[in-house]
């Protein structure tokens, strides 16, 4: 299968249906985890998993 942008262009179109295409930024965002591995430990210890 041919990857393509298709679906990030008819997205963008239902944006401009809908009223909604503007300069704010859409979409999910992908953030780095800055956190060291010792801070993730305790956090899914105090989870209680």
């Amino acid at each position: 299968k041919d990857l393509t942008i298709d679906h990030v262009r008819k997205f963008e179109k239902e944006l401009e249906k809908a009223g909604l295409l503007d300069d704010a930024p859409r979409g999910p965002f992908l953030l780095p985890d800055y956190l060291p591995d010792e801070v993730k430990a305790r956090q899914w210890a105090g989870a209680g998993l």
